[in-house]
């Protein structure tokens, strides 16, 4: 075990990873995996922090929450804004909200409402490009189209939604801007305390409908517990998925034998899908925090300490697929760990996967010769979550829903 608590690695002396990845971020990946190294030492908010990149070892560790609980890392990154909610929770407490909250989220109710909202939004942002023949689509597109989602699925009124996410943005910025986030996470509990109370005497075919009459082994989720879970369904149901839509769309956009292909079949589209999720994960650190003394992937970690998991490195390890850094569509889809693994994988695993081929399949349907309109104008940005912000089309015109 190495015991070097305060050198960093050379190949990250000039990063922070508080701040945007390097944008040879994967090279730099890549640089580690070569020299053998499965773990590094880092900076993070200007302290040293421990980088796990090795699939192998990350798999482990997020199949085991006992060994490193994802708990220490949330209470003290969103626990303030957020509220107790399955981030922050474990064992039994962690299982039966798990449990409270996953009717909404299964294949089942995924399939009926992709014909009931999630498709039916997705053309209703298009039908919007009419007349025009140039769009941004990942603000026009998929910034709009995650959080409508989201919102609509919880139950918010349209003429709110901006209000709302507004609310979101903020509570998740705590380490960055406390007091805003703080102040915006007691007005979003103060907005949903009545509609909470309005769905237990009137239900609707809404998310809060269902977590107010939901009942496992005796339990039901309090009031508190509800509006935690609705905080955080924006940096894990819609952020992610707006940033993994742009990454879909830009790998399409870029080769266009892959629109082709998608166009022609619903299982090429859901494979592509599943390979741009593991070749540009929208969550490529994951933090987690160490309490006492410890060793992780062969580093001597000091106690009240965050280690990062490098999901996206993760997803690169040449010990695992073969030329890691390639765009491959295979079937079976090459196994990533973009939705984690054990206890936290992600809730909402089936929604987003749905998002991502329905947004596909329509705006290359809809959209007659889509294209890129400069390379050069795409802009990327984020550090624990990475992706596309700004993605400039051309296209000839708007076909009919």
């Amino acid at each position: 075990m190495r015991d070097d608590t305060q050198s960093v690695h050379p190949l990250f002396a000039d990063v922070d990873f508080s701040e945007n990845l390097a944008p040879d971020h994967y090279e730099r990946m890549a640089a580690l995996h070569a020299r053998g190294e499965r773990s590094a030492r880092v900076k993070l908010f200007g302290q040293p922090s421990v980088l796990v990149v090795g699939h192998r070892e990350l798999s482990d560790m997020l199949g085991d929450d006992s060994s490193l609980p994802a708990k220490a890392a949330y209470q003290r990154a969103s626990g303030a804004t957020l509220g107790h909610n399955l981030l922050t929770m474990a064992g039994d407490e962690h299982r039966i909200t798990r449990a409270l909250v996953a009717a909404a989220f299964q294949p089942a109710a995924i399939r009926q409402l992709a014909s009931s909202l999630l498709i039916p939004i997705a053309h209703e942002i298009v039908d919007g490009f009419s007349g025009r023949q140039e769009a941004d689509l990942a603000q026009d597109y998929a910034h709009r189209y995650s959080f409508a989602v989201i919102t609509r699925m919880i139950g918010v009124p349209v003429e709110d939604e901006i209000m709302f996410l507004d609310w979101l943005r903020l509570m998740f910025r705590y380490m960055y801007e406390p007091e805003a986030a703080t102040a915006a996470g007691n007005a979003l509990a103060d907005y949903c305390r009545p509609i909470l109370a309005q769905r237990r005497k009137e239900p609707r075919q809404d998310i809060i409908s269902l977590l107010v009459h939901a009942e496992v082994e005796g339990r039901q989720l309090d009031e508190d517990a509800i509006i935690s879970f609705l905080r955080l369904l924006y940096p894990a149901g819609a952020e992610t998925t707006f940033l993994s839509i742009g990454a879909v769309l830009y790998h399409v956009l870029v080769n266009p034998v892959l629109a082709e292909r998608c166009l022609a079949s619903r299982e090429y589209r859901a494979a592509l899908v599943e390979e741009v999720l593991r070749l540009s994960t929208a969550t490529p650190i994951v933090p987690r925090y160490v309490e006492s003394e410890t060793e992780i992937a062969g580093l001597k970690v000091s106690a009240n300490s965050w280690v990062l998991l490098g999901i996206g490195a993760a997803n690169h390890d040449p010990a695992v697929y073969q030329d890691p850094d390639a765009l491959s569509v295979a079937d079976p889809p090459r196994h990533h760990l973009s939705f984690g693994r054990g206890p936290h994988f992600c809730i909402g695993t089936h929604l987003a996967r749905e998002e991502l081929q329905i947004s596909l399949d329509i705006l290359l349907r809809r959209l007659i010769g889509l294209r890129l309109e400069d390379a050069q104008k795409i802009e990327r940005t984020g550090s624990f979550q990475q992706g596309i912000v700004k993605l400039p089309v051309l296209f000839d015109m708007v076909v009919p829903a």
